[in-house]
């Protein structure tokens, strides 16, 4: 491989190159659309195979293409809707029934489905954000008023996955020039037609196709909008003959719709309207079919839409059904006109191309953009490095899809942006309880604008309103070539309440209150760590609401600047129940009061190392933290006390100024974890202890904490949630909600 040379990039408005390098145009069932699979009858039939839309469904569209083949039975077009328009592009597109076999067994679906960047492809900073809130972006904030996403599920994973199945197809493709004359069937959304997708992006044309309205967002290709093609042509029979196919191989996994004996829910309501529409159509292209054709319906027993884990199952059920109709296979084989496919090879990408080209939505400059991926032209052919690249790019500018595919003899960059435009809108919940009354709630929120300017970067405002309130503004601006160093202004205040509890007794509850103006400069390694510089200025106040014993702690206030330096390194699989990785911060802060000079330190450590033992997960945490200076002043209460840092006690009920505390926790997860539709849910349970100073009151006096806890856990469509209740020995119990941070 050569080295790395200087990219160019060539760039004209997004919105006039778009359809130029990136659009596939849409034909109508117009006399247009014919001749692409009708050579000349003289040397025999033209035979299509038509692939239903249906999900998972549509591995038995493979079992009955391996007997096609096995009967070497001529395919001379293929056309499919929805899942059915996949795997007949992916034919289509040099692949046989074993390759789609493989691809099926071995594509992760639940994470392709999903649409998630994993988390150990964002950046450092990012991650840290997310320990903070749990939600991703549930709406934005635009000059129409509140928008929110137009589909549950991102197309993300779906156009990266099927992106690297076609990288050897080029963007601008005529559909008929590929193996054999392809068309995925789309529904336009102005008109309800079915279109039938021929030339220009094959991934574009798979993904409106299976744009299914609710789940995805709709899909815009050459200036129209198009969702799922079931809602137009389900069996796209009628496609098939304009294309001129003579016999028709039609594989169906279309379901009727039940019987509704009862009133419905709202969303019963809704699947069940889409499912009558899909059903009529389908019937319409079934009444299309002639005695010389076939159609092949293989059994949905154990099948579902999403149970892309059974694919091994669905594949016999495609076989069977085929089985079953081979004496009507072998009459369209004896009619059939000779095989006119042509070579295309999946394995045959370029070794090199002659430049990246970038087609950029967003106002992040090509330039910075271009630096940040960073590609060797000569690498084209290595999907694992690109697709590393893609996840940093897209990551870094909170795009929202990023891919690579050939344009000519170049590599083309398509920037996206997310379909959450404006400021996004995060949320979070947090609740707690103990058994003697004390109780802690948060509502969360945060404001956010990504990017920010042309080098990219974000803007965002967060509050917490309950038991405490905060609120943080923090500006976050990458700069350099590649966007790796950057700088954070920031301003923070927070007023948070503190319970002092030695064993049964109460000493005293406080007020907390801090505002501080942070800047922190710093550079990214990788997407596995940070090294910064901060700077601080603040002021902030202690105040007892009711306190035992009046004369040990008066109301305490300051004011303070100084410095400090952090290092931090996460490469954990996810954030609530990793498996692997690491997580690793250390800081140091040296505070001088900006009255008498006197001097602070603050040192902080954290460490957690996840393990996996099959089903079963162990987390291993440590942490300490310290506030050192002659007096003994106040100036940051520590704290312990809630969730995973002593469960059984009440949060913020353990203040202090030094501690040390460590963790194991085990958990289970109790669904499947290969499901493309689940909220996963888990058990755990934790055994914690710390060992904490409170010079607060008497220098030196150092107390023992042990405590556990059991939960049940869930990733819902806002992030994680937590329920359960923590104990100690000394009679402590807690009982705790949670589906936020506080920040």
């Amino acid at each position: 491989m050569n080295a790395p040379r200087r990219l160019s990039a060539r760039r004209t408005p997004a919105r006039a190159r778009m359809p130029a390098l990136l659009a596939a145009l849409a034909l109508g069932l117009l006399p247009g659309a014919a001749g692409a699979c009708d050579d000349q009858d003289a040397d025999g039939m033209d035979v299509a195979l038509v692939l239903s839309g249906g999900g998972a469904f549509a591995a038995t569209h493979v079992g009955v293409l391996e007997l096609v083949e096995a009967m070497d039975i001529p395919v001379h077009c293929v056309v499919g809707t929805s899942m059915g328009a996949v795997v007949g592009g992916l034919y289509a597109a040099g692949y046989e029934a074993d390759d789609l076999k493989e691809i099926f067994r071995s594509s992760d679906w639940s994470d392709i489905f999903s649409g998630a960047i994993e988390r150990s492809n964002k950046p450092y900073l990012e991650k840290e954000l997310e320990g903070q809130y749990f939600s991703g972006p549930v709406a934005s904030i635009t000059r129409d008023g509140l928008e929110f996403p137009g589909g549950w599920r991102e197309m993300r994973g779906l156009k990266s996955h099927f992106r690297r199945l076609t990288a050897h197809i080029d963007v601008n493709a005529d559909f008929d020039a590929l193996r054999v004359p392809y068309r995925a069937v789309a529904t336009d959304l102005s008109t309800g037609e079915a279109r039938a997708l021929s030339e220009g992006d094959i991934t574009e044309a798979m993904l409106a196709s299976m744009a299914v309205p609710g789940i995805f967002a709709p899909r815009e290709i050459g200036g129209r909008v198009y969702v799922d093609g079931g809602l137009s042509a389900q069996l796209p029979v009628g496609v098939a003959r304009a294309m001129g196919a003579d016999l028709i191989i039609a594989v169906d996994t279309t379901v009727e719709p039940p019987a509704i004996d009862s009133a419905p829910s709202l969303g019963e309501t809704t699947g069940q309207l889409v499912r009558l529409i899909v059903w009529r159509n389908w019937k319409d292209d079934v009444a299309r079919l002639g005695e010389a054709d076939t159609l092949i319906r293989p059994s949905l027993e154990d099948l579902t839409v999403s149970s892309f884990e059974r694919a091994e199952t669905a594949f016999e059920a495609g076989r069977a059904a085929a089985r079953l109709a081979r004496d009507k296979l072998a009459a369209i084989k004896a009619r059939a006109a000779p095989p006119r496919t042509r070579d295309v090879d999946p394995e045959r990408l370029p070794s090199s191309v002659e430049d990246v080209l970038i087609a950029n939505e967003t106002i992040v400059s090509d330039d910075v953009i271009l630096r940040r991926f960073d590609f060797d032209p000569d690498a084209i052919d290595e999907p694992e490095e690109i697709e590393r690249r893609l996840k940093d790019i897209a990551a870094f500018g909170g795009f929202g899809e990023v891919s690579v595919g050939l344009s000519g003899d170049n590599a083309l960059l398509d920037v996206r942006r997310r379909s959450l435009t404006g400021v996004l809108v995060q949320a979070g919940l947090r609740a707690s309880t103990t058994f003697d009354g004390d109780s802690a709630y948060g509502l969360l929120g945060r404001l956010s604008l990504r990017p920010v300017s042309a080098r990219g970067g974000e803007a965002s405002l967060a509050f917490e309103v309950g038991s405490n309130f905060g609120v943080a503004a923090e500006l976050y601006q990458p700069f350099g070539r590649e966007g790796r160093f950057f700088v954070i202004p920031a301003g923070r205040y927070r007023s948070e309440e503190l319970i002092f509890d030695v064993g049964d007794l109460r000493l005293g509850e406080f007020v907390q209150e801090q505002a501080t103006a942070e800047l922190r400069l710093g550079r990214e390694l990788g997407q596995w760590g940070i090294i910064a510089l901060e700077g601080v200025v603040g002021a902030g106040e202690l105040t007892p609401q009711v306190v035992l014993l009046p004369s040990d702690l008066e109301p305490f206030s300051y004011s303070l600047g100084g410095v400090g330096v952090m290092a931090g390194v996460d490469t954990l699989d996810k954030l609530d129940w990793p498996t692997r990785g690491l997580q690793f911060r250390a800081a140091n802060e040296t505070l001088f009061d900006l009255g008498d000079g006197q001097r602070t330190d603050i040192y902080r450590i954290f460490a957690m190392k996840p393990f996996s033992f099959g089903d079963t997960g162990v987390i291993l945490r440590a942490r300490m933290e310290t506030v050192e200076n002659d007096d003994n002043d106040p100036i940051e209460v520590l704290s312990l006390g809630g969730f995973r840092q002593l469960t059984a006690f009440s949060e913020n009920s353990l203040p202090n100024n030094e501690y040390v505390f460590a963790s194991v926790e085990a958990f289970r997860r109790l669904t499947a974890a290969d499901a493309v539709v689940s909220f996963p849910i888990y058990v755990g349970v934790t055994v914690e202890y710390a060992n904490a100073a409170f010079d607060l009151f008497e220098e030196g006096e150092r107390a023992n904490f042990a405590s556990g806890g059991v939960y049940i856990g869930a990733q819902t469509l806002l992030g994680p949630a937590f329920f359960g209740a923590g104990f100690a020995e000394e009679g402590q119990y807690s009982l705790f909600l949670h589906l936020g941070r506080s920040f």
